[in-house]
This record gives structure tokens, sequence and C-alpha cells, in this order.
């Protein structure tokens, strides 16, 4: 159990935002954009043409509420997100693990 802990502190501390999609996922490593079917969805304002066929509706959510992720929304959780996010049962524990994580490094305490 000690291990697992230091394990996920680890992951912690490597975790870069500048690669945290609004969708709390990491195109770095994304089989699309490894694949070369996308650029990435913070690289091509959330039209990445392999999964949708115009623009990420959880892209454009967070431009309209001016958040990098949707766990730095007020409105989180909300029911949008928990019918949009079907690809991860734990979307909204997910949003708010990785808001903890930026705010604590954003206040100074990494």
């Amino acid at each position: 159990m000690e291990k697992i802990k230091q394990t996920e502190a680890s992951a912690e501390k490597q975790l870069n935002f500048s690669q945290v999609t609004p969708c709390g996922e990491n195109c770095a490593v994304c089989q699309y954009k490894i694949n070369g079917d996308c650029r990435g969805c913070l690289e091509t304002d959330g039209r990445c043409v392999k999964m949708w066929e115009k623009e990420c509706y959880v892209f454009q959510c967070c431009k309209k509420h001016s958040v990098p992720f949707c766990g730095l929304c007020g409105e989180l959780p909300c029911q949008w997100l928990l019918e949009k996010g079907s690809w991860n049962p734990d979307i909204v524990a997910h949003q708010q693990s990785l808001a903890e994580i930026y705010l604590e490094r954003k206040n100074g305490h990494d």
C-alpha cells in the first residue's frame, strides 16, 4: 500500500498541466495523437478530427467558462459533464483531483 502511495505522489509531481486537456486527459499519451490521427485538442482549439466531427464539446464548454479544465469550473459537478463524460465513469472525481493538485501548486504547496 505504501508503494502505491509513493507511485501516486510521484505521478502527481510529474503532472504537467500544460498538457492536461479540458476533459482531464493528456494529449501527450493519447493514442489518436500518437498515431497521427489528431494533432491534439490543445493545439487545434478542440478540433480533433478523429474524435469529433466539428469541435470537442468539453473543450468549448471550458472555453465558455474560462477554465483550462472542468475541475476548475464552479459548476462542477454538472449534469452536462456526467452525461457527456461517458468515456470516464470517474470523471468528476478525476476532475476534482486534478483541481486539487493544480490549486496546491498555484498556491505554492507543491
